[in-house]
């Protein structure tokens, strides 16, 4: 519906203390320069952290609730 779409995949793996998590984001613009622009300035963000942030909070939300 927005300019800017995304594919997103999670896979959860056993690890020796817990699990791991790989998250993978593919962002593609949906319309125009505008979802061009906005696309490119996502994959800043999450080249910049924040995917890494995100996971990280959910990490320790799952830990918070076992």
């Amino acid at each position: 519906d927005g300019p800017v779409g995304f594919d997103v995949r999670y896979d959860l793996e056993p690890a020796p203390s817990g699990s791991e998590v790989r998250a993978s984001v593919c962002v593609r613009p949906v319309r125009g320069l505008a979802g061009r622009l906005l696309a490119e300035a996502t994959n800043a963000l999450l080249a910049g952290g924040a995917l890494q942030a995100a996971i990280s909070r959910l990490a320790r939300e799952a830990t918070a609730t076992c």
